[in-house]
């Protein structure tokens, strides 16, 4: 059972290889650790559970990054993503869909 600090190498289910070096709890990722994968992702961040949850960084080989929140393997909480193409996107996101602000309207 993998527990404490480590390293692991394995295929995706695209058969992409993937490397994780970080904090294990009863063989899942948990705590800080970084992922890299063959396909030119990075994350860099907090892990529970097996998934990204808590404060972490993604970028992808296409030169576009988020930074903030995440919950579930999902950008949800504050954060910023910048794409390739200069456009940023700031705020709240849930369930990995930026919340646009829109006006609220009060009875």
């Amino acid at each position: 059972m993998k527990h404490g600090m480590g390293v692991y190498k394995a295929n995706d289910k695209n058969g992409v290889e993937e490397v994780y070096e970080g904090e294990w709890k009863n063989n899942m990722r948990d705590g800080k650790g970084i992922m890299t994968s063959g396909d030119g992702k990075v994350y860099k961040g907090e892990w529970r559970g097996h998934r990204k949850h808590g404060h972490g960084s993604m970028q992808w080989n296409d030169g576009a990054d988020y930074t903030g929140s995440w919950e579930n393997n999902k950008r949800h909480g504050q954060g910023t993503f910048n794409l390739a193409d200069g456009r940023v996107f700031s705020g709240k996101w849930v369930a990995d869909e930026y919340q646009s602000v829109k006006a609220e309207v009060q009875n």
